[in-house]
């Protein structure tokens, strides 16, 4: 036996099957078709919260590394810088990969340091190397010490944190001789997309991001199960 509300309106489908509504006969059609956007949204909403949590986990993972290396060429981009100690007749050639570098990436900067008479490497070296950024008056470094090449090449890997110029400052110690070099390196501005975690303020902006992304989730729950409330199937 069927118990319908009294004054109801109802829907009879195929099946023989009486639904009952708060609002119209066609109501049926339009909570299909809201509750699939929503359960849509819902499916976005998880995978944004997937793809940010990984991005920055590797991003914290990540970290500043130092390391001595013979490239598998010679510098020979359209980024290679030169300098030149004539006193104690040193070339130091410098070279950065990507060539373009990028916010919260890895940035390899190579150093090749040469006799610069006979243009051959000078052995047994121990490096410096320092970042230094002056972004909106403040003035900020970032060191890379003890790093040793017997070969006369080595490389570090940096993050840079935001865009702008950057001067790479070397210092090169030999048992001949010490030798001081500069370099820039100016990093494009990029829209915000993958932010930097190694910050406080960036690891705010996370934290809000994915909170933002859990309250519409919980709206979008709550929206469909109230949906489902309404709908009473007798048979």
């Amino acid at each position: 036996m069927n118990h319908i509300l009294p004054g109801s309106p109802l829907y009879l489908n195929k099946n023989n099957h009486y639904y009952y509504y708060s609002d119209n006969l066609f109501s049926t059609t339009k909570d299909i078709l809201n509750d699939s956007i929503l359960v849509f949204l819902l499916i976005i909403a998880i995978a944004s919260v997937i793809i940010i949590v990984g991005n920055e986990s590797l991003l914290l993972i990540s970290s500043h590394i130092a390391l001595a290396q013979t490239p598998s060429s010679p510098p020979n981009n359209n980024n290679t810088q030169q300098w030149v100690d004539k006193n104690n007749n040193i070339m130091i050639q410098f070279n950065y990969k990507p060539e373009k570098p990028i916010i919260d990436s890895n940035t390899q900067m190579k150093f090749n340091v040469k006799n610069f008479t006979t243009g051959s490497n000078v052995k047994d070296l121990t490096a410096r190397v320092i970042v230094v950024a002056n972004s909106s008056g403040q003035l900020r470094t970032f060191k890379f010490d003890n790093v040793t090449s017997h070969n006369g090449t080595f490389a570090v890997n940096y993050i840079f944190p935001d865009s702008g110029l950057y001067q790479i400052i070397t210092r090169v110690d030999s048992k001949d001789f010490p030798t001081l070099a500069s370099f820039n390196i100016n990093v494009p501005f990029q829209p915000f997309g993958v932010v930097n975690a190694n910050f406080p303020s960036s690891i705010i902006i996370i934290a809000i991001t994915i909170a933002i992304i859990i309250a519409i989730l919980v709206v979008i729950i709550l929206v469909i199960g109230k949906r489902r409330g309404r709908r009473i199937t007798t048979t």
